[in-house]
């Protein structure tokens, strides 16, 4: 199997590769990791996971990006208009090291 970004966060993935992620999750509690792993439990999508997965998305690519966003959007935006002060956070991280890779 060669990953991509459309089979990444699959099922089909997790069981085919061990992250660090999912090393711990086992470390955690194996049942729960097991159960996630045959798709009989789904983890709480948590802004920080979002957060953290909106970060990794920027410097994947531009069109990665992109469709993260859409895909997102109603965790990422207000009601009103505007982005979520962590992603507005998260939007400096990532000018910040985006700046520092270009210095180096």
């Amino acid at each position: 199997m060669k990953l991509n970004s459309q089979n990444y966060y699959s099922l089909v993935a997790d069981n085919a590769f061990m992250s660090v992620s999912q090393f711990k999750s086992f470390v955690d509690c194996e049942a729960r990791t097991m159960a996630e792993l045959k798709g009989e439990w789904k983890r709480e999508e948590t802004t920080a996971l979002l957060v953290g997965s909106y970060t990794h998305a920027a410097f994947e690519s531009d069109e990665v990006f992109n469709c993260f966003v859409e895909e997102h959007s109603n965790s990422i935006f207000k009601a009103r208009g505007g982005k979520r002060s962590e992603f507005e956070q998260a939007d400096n991280m990532i000018q910040t090291i985006k700046r520092i890779r270009f210095l180096c």
